[in-house]
Parts: C-alpha cells; structure tokens; sequence
C-alpha cells in the first residue's frame, strides 16, 4: 500500500547500519544514555501524536472508524507495554549495566544480590522487544486492509506514516540494545565475576 514509506525505511536501515560501528566503539554508560536520550525521549513523544491522531474521528466513513477502532485497541496495548518497557530500562537495567563498567573501572565484583544476572532481566526485556515488533506489524496488517478510495485516506496515511517512522525508531532501538548494548553487558558481567571468583 505504502511501498515509498517502506523504501525510504531501507535506505535508513542502510545508514544506520553505517553508525554500527560507532555505536559498537561506545561505553556502555554513553550507550545507555544514548537511547535513553534519543530513542526513549523519541517513544514517550510520539506515541501520544500517534494516539491523537486515531482519535481525531471527523469526516471518516463508518467503515475506516471500525478499522480504527481495531487499530486503537492494539495501539493502546502497544502504548502500555512501550511505557513499562523503558521505565524499566531506565530504572532498573540501564543502571545495573552503569554499575556494571564502575565495577571494572574500580576493578570489583559485582554483587549480583536483588537482581540475579544481567542476562536474567535482559531476556525479559528482549522478548518485549520481540512483542513489540509483532504489535507493530499486526497495526500496519489492518491500515493494509483499509478502503483508502474514501475522504479518510489523507488521515490513514498520516498514521500510517507516522507507524512507520515509530517503527523504524523501534527497529534501531531494539539493534543497539539487542545486538550491541546488552551482548556487551552480559559479557561484562560474565568476566568481572570469572575474574573476582
């Protein structure tokens, strides 16, 4: 339906893969912040223009409110599950990978009491992302099925697009966290205990 929306999100996904190799250069701390920073700041933004945008009900046709209807109902469960996920970054993992690089720096061992292994709460938060990305697709799967022939097709193309911006910002997220930050930590981890035992 969207198919220059869904080649311009190759073309990033492109000149992010570029950035790769900068991001992977990065301490953890900084790479924390950085998607505390960017990618959080960027969720907790704009997911209530997304939630306002399917509000916003005016000249629509019945049958695009039914579609929309299905489409909030997902969004608001995406919305939920979104929140809780990156407070808990922020509140519980992102400090436990800070703690993490000052154990090294103070050369220590990481008292690991009250929250097990960093790979423990890792696992959680990488299924969410998984969850996450699923949701996603079921959305866009029912703007896909949308009759756009009607006055509402400017309306469904705004969120459709900004569905796409959010997840393109959901997919590098999930990269820098899943593939470069939490691989990081849990080797972190791994080695100051081998070290100090």
């Amino acid at each position: 339906m969207f198919d220059k929306a869904q080649k311009e999100i190759v073309n990033t996904k492109k000149d992010n893969i570029e950035m790769q190799e900068e991001y992977n250069n990065w301490k953890l701390r900084l790479l924390s912040d950085h998607i505390i920073k960017n990618h959080h700041a960027y969720v907790r933004q704009v997911l209530p223009q997304i939630e306002n945008l399917l509000e916003e009900n005016e000249n629509i046709s019945n049958v695009t409110a039914n579609y929309i209807e299905e489409v909030k109902d997902h969004f608001r469960g995406l919305t939920n599950e979104m929140m809780k996920h990156i407070q808990k970054e922020e509140r519980i993992v992102f400090p436990i990978i800070k703690y993490l690089e000052d154990c090294e720096k103070f050369n220590e061992k990481p008292k690991t009491r009250g929250y097990g292994r960093i790979k423990d709460q890792i696992d959680v938060l990488e299924d969410e992302h998984l969850g996450a990305e699923n949701t996603i697709k079921e959305i866009k799967n029912i703007i896909n099925r949308f009759d756009i022939s009607d006055d509402s097709s400017n309306k469904i193309k705004l969120i459709y697009d900004k569905l796409i911006e959010f997840e393109e910002d959901t997919q590098m997220h999930v990269h820098l966290e899943n593939s470069i930050l939490f691989p990081k930590a849990i080797k972190l981890e791994s080695e100051l205990l081998d070290k100090h035992n």
